[in-house]
């Protein structure tokens, strides 16, 4: 039973990053829009680069979690 929630759990964790992942990917590219349409505010600087660190490491937890299986 422990290994049914366990796969559960593994399951549920891997669809939370990827949702993760795409929205950081999503929030990304609206940051480059509005920088490429003029604006020069200091958050849209700092999303440029969170949000791309947020991916990264997304990515990473996936490769590992994909190890680990």
């Amino acid at each position: 039973m422990s290994n049914t929630n366990s796969a559960t759990s593994t399951s549920l964790r891997r669809n939370l990053i990827w949702i993760a992942t795409i929205i950081a990917v999503f929030l990304t590219a609206m940051a480059i829009y509005d920088i490429a349409n003029g604006e020069r505010n200091v958050s849209v600087w700092l999303s440029i680069v969170c949000w791309p660190i947020v991916a990264i490491l997304n990515a990473v937890q996936l490769y590992r979690l994909n190890r680990q299986s």
